[in-house]
């Protein structure tokens, strides 16, 4: 008696594709691209405060490009009294540090031991970012009246249960926009103050 033995397959078992793995990657992608997008911008920084070369050295290193092939960024950077400029092929700049612009309206009050965080001049409009060691309804009662002292007039007033208050003010063709919000620092009460003045749009 004969038996017919069926031939065995040959081809390989089939591998489970590995879902994961490939789901993951997409985060990983997205995660390389936007540290490269935050290197480029670094980069850009440097170059204004040393140097185009060593702007190409890193970029060069990290798109692995020839440093002839890197073309050099539209925007001029300066420093200068702790402040840094970005100007742009238009003509326009927008300057920031942690001290007045030598060009702020003195019509605009900066309360008296205020600790500037920020301030950063686009054009005609400067926005300054600041702590008072002071209580916020003191800090709100003295601008408000110093601004009005000051030809200024106010439009517009809002408070949130007395941890955040806005002032709006005009005053020849110009806008004052005050915010200042209830802060504690080292267990003393204190105000944070945002403010923004330039043309009324």
């Amino acid at each position: 008696m004969d038996i017919k033995r069926r031939p065995t397959s040959t081809k390989p078992a089939a591998q489970p594709t590995n879902t994961v793995a490939a789901a993951s990657d997409a985060p990983a992608k997205s995660g390389n691209k936007r540290r490269k997008i935050l290197i480029v911008v670094s980069a850009i920084v440097v170059c204004g405060v040393l140097g185009y070369g060593i702007y190409q050295l890193v970029i060069g290193m990290l798109f692995q490009q020839k440093l002839s092939e890197i073309p050099k960024p539209n925007v001029s950077i300066e420093t200068k009294d702790g402040r840094l400029t970005l100007k742009g092929p238009n003509g326009k700049s927008v300057t920031t540090g942690s001290k007045l612009p030598q060009n702020f309206p003195s019509d605009v009050l900066i309360y008296n031991g205020a600790n500037i965080r920020t301030a950063i001049q686009s054009g005609d409009s400067t926005n300054v970012i600041m702590y008072v060691p002071t209580e916020i309804a003191k800090v709100t009662d003295a601008y408000k009246k110093e601004s009005v002292a000051k030809g200024w007039k106010l439009t517009g007033q809002g408070s949130s249960l007395g941890k955040v208050t806005v002032l709006s003010f005009e005053k020849d063709g110009r806008r004052l926009s005050v915010q200042l919000t209830a802060s504690t620092q080292n267990g003393s009460n204190g105000t944070g103050v945002n403010l923004t003045v330039g043309p009324k749009k």
